[in-house]
């Protein structure tokens, strides 16, 4: 005879412990529209690896903690020593601060949602979601 024994706690009812929302971070709020430029960036000495909503200064270089942002970069950047391009940058909008890419000196959420103050692109703002999914007891 078959085994019909169904590997469950009880029929109908699940059997999990903990369960995960996951996906990739939305990097803005909203739906306004965003303003984007382009920068001309260059690499004198070393190799320049910045990857995509990364915080910069307006030479395309890491913005550090106590200067004004420029902007956010709007796709990655690869540069080998000597090379030279152009950068898109996002100028404007509502960003998810856990979606960016600070450099590593920005060390508080205040450092982070002051990062464009005083700067060349005052309509960027950095906030944290009010909301996450580690927030939800299951």
């Amino acid at each position: 005879m078959a085994d019909t024994k169904i590997p469950q706690n009880s029929p109908g009812i699940a059997d999990f412990k903990t369960e995960s929302f996951s996906g990739p971070i939305e990097p803005r709020f909203g739906q306004a529209e965003v303003v984007t430029t382009s920068i001309t960036t260059a690499v004198a000495s070393a190799d320049l690896d910045i990857p995509i909503y990364s915080v910069v200064k307006n030479d395309g270089s890491l913005a550090e903690q106590g200067t004004a942002a420029y902007g956010i970069t709007a796709a990655p950047l690869s540069l080998t020593s000597g090379q030279k391009t152009t950068l898109p940058i996002y100028r404007t909008g509502h960003w998810n601060m856990e979606a960016l890419n600070f450099d590593p000196s920005f060390t508080t959420d205040l450092q982070k949602q002051t990062s464009f103050e005083g700067g060349q692109s005052p309509t960027i703002f950095v906030s944290r979601k009010a909301v996450s999914a580690d927030a939800i007891d299951v």
